[in-house]
């Protein structure tokens, strides 16, 4: 008990430690880590939300670089008969097709 008698009257005798200062402290801790908007939450929100902007913007790329393949297929058929030699490996009736793997 003497010690907490010690620890209250050093805490007296400071003059920056009041009950404002330790409002304003347990307030601060209660908006960092415990409720539950927190800064900490807030922080890994914003960082996924950065994650999911920058997948979104990848797959916007990849959906133009499809859209102009999808077109360069439809409007030239060269390109419709080279698609399909190299990915379904068809060929014509008179053709032999030989794979070599490496």
């Amino acid at each position: 008990m003497n010690k907490l008698k010690l620890l209250y009257i050093k805490i007296k005798q400071n003059k920056w430690i009041n009950k404002y200062t330790i409002t304003l402290a347990i307030f601060a801790v209660i908006i960092i880590v415990v409720d539950d908007n927190s800064l900490i939450d807030r922080y890994k929100a914003y960082r996924e939300k950065r994650e999911l902007q920058k997948e979104k913007a990848q797959y916007e790329e990849n959906i133009k670089k499809d859209k102009e393949f999808l077109e360069a297929i439809q409007s030239d058929p060269m390109a419709l008969e080279k698609f399909a030699r190299e990915e379904y490996k068809m060929k014509s009736e008179d053709e032999d097709v030989y794979i070599i793997k490496e």
